[in-house]
């Protein structure tokens, strides 16, 4: 069916709203993904609905990315995700120059599964949290600006009618702000990033 596709690109850029049409084509055609830039995937996390891969890439930047990776239903009894997956994606690139939302960079679908690659950050607030040494009062600062900054992340989700559904410790990401030397120096250099918008509305 390779030959319809100049014609089904000219007719669903008619759809609205833009680019929801284009969206869909690409979670629907294997066509219009090249997953094979990505390699050495290692499994770094997973949930009920999909599996977080941590790949290579042959691209000077980034060099790495972190792909969510959900699997077709092998039935028709079995729910239905593809209505997740498309509001996922809506959701990231509605805000992808966001600091406060994971970073998407591109999306599509195998013979087998949906594909979303994203930013690799450093470390979930859960590993952070593990990692902490010392009396917890003395980290209480850091603790408190990382809260504020949820806090903040959550309401300009709200702001724009978005509910995350599924905000919890693991999918909570911090990254570097002034730095990229895997350690952070104080409260100020950690950057808050909300992750996993698979249940969001």
């Amino acid at each position: 069916n390779q030959h319809i596709l100049p014609l089904l690109l000219s007719q669903i850029a008619e759809v609205n709203p833009y680019p929801a049409g284009q969206r869909l084509l690409k979670l629907l055609c294997i066509s219009f993904s090249d997953m094979s830039i990505y390699t050495d995937k290692k499994k770094i996390g997973g949930g009920a609905y999909g599996t977080v891969f941590e790949c290579n890439t042959n691209l000077a930047d980034p060099r790495t990315v972190a792909i969510k990776e959900t699997k077709f239903p092998s039935s028709i009894h079995d729910r239905c995700v593809l209505h997740d997956i498309f509001t996922e994606i809506t959701c990231l690139e509605q805000f992808r120059l966001d600091p406060a939302v994971t970073d998407i960079y591109d999306y599509g679908v195998t013979d087998s599964s949906y594909i979303i690659v994203m930013k690799k950050y450093p470390v979930s607030l859960r590993e952070w949290r593990h990692k902490q040494e010392g009396n917890w009062m003395d980290n209480l600062p850091t603790y408190l600006t990382i809260y504020k900054d949820i806090l903040k992340a959550i309401s300009m989700l709200h702001s724009h009618n978005i509910t995350h559904y599924d905000l919890k410790c693991d999918n909570v990401l911090l990254d570097y702000k002034t730095n990229n030397n895997m350690k952070w120096n104080s409260e100020s250099d950690i950057r808050v990033v909300l992750g996993d918008f698979g249940e969001c509305k």
